[in-house]
């Protein structure tokens, strides 16, 4: 774009070129203000969107199709790689499903085509059996947004480690003779149906229990 331009004697208009500049960045669409201002007349202004012309796409993979939830870390090893490869580096976004855990960002070094993280199996100690979780892969491009497209997505099934369980806790460790102290039994399976816990005491001449 020129930086001026001269309306000529007698003409009301004058034409110009706007050149978008090739700078070879994944920078999305921006648009763009351009301005008019002239001594005596109050600034104008118009506004063009710029379209990228420039993109590129993730590959992501994971070492193992199946992990165990708490498994030692890493529960597995995950790569991301990137086409094409350029001279500069490029930070992906990782959103995992739980219970699978990642580092938010990981980054592939300039001229590098790929790189690795580790991807844990959080335990949440409830039986809710075999699960698939996913993991998905996004480009941060050149201005720091986060993009769909090219994003990658690996699915990984995660095994359930833990059995049917109660646990049991009471308000307080003392209680005086007459008192009385609330206790309070957890189960870790699906709460849909009923589950009758028996309750029983190892003094019954000092200490009994009844229900809420």
């Amino acid at each position: 774009m020129p930086a001026s331009v001269t309306l000529a004697l007698g003409e009301r208009n004058a034409v110009f070129s706007l050149n978008p500049i090739d700078n070879d960045l994944l920078d999305g669409t921006r648009r763009v203000v351009i301005q008019a201002s002239a001594s005596n007349y109050a600034t104008v202004s118009a506004s063009i969107d710029v379209l990228d012309n420039d993109s590129a796409s993730l590959v992501l993979t994971a070492a193992d199709a199946v992990v165990t939830e708490g498994a030692p870390s890493p529960a597995t090893i995950g790569t991301v790689s990137r086409s094409p490869v350029t001279s500069r580096a490029m930070q992906v976004s990782l959103t995992p499903a739980s219970p699978l855990s990642t580092p938010f960002r990981v980054t592939i070094p300039a001229g590098e085509a790929f790189a690795t993280f580790n991807i844990n199996a959080s335990d949440d100690g409830f039986v809710n059996g075999t699960r698939t979780a996913s993991l998905t892969a996004r480009i941060v491009n050149d201005v720091g947004t986060i993009i769909d497209e090219g994003a990658a997505t690996v699915s990984i099934q995660v095994l359930d480690n833990d059995g049917p369980t109660l646990s049991f806790s009471m308000a307080s460790d003392v209680v005086a003779e007459g008192a009385t102290v609330s206790a309070t039994v957890y189960r870790n399976t699906d709460p849909a149906a009923a589950l009758v816990v028996s309750l029983s005491s190892s003094a019954p001449g000092q200490a009994t229990v009844r229900q809420a």
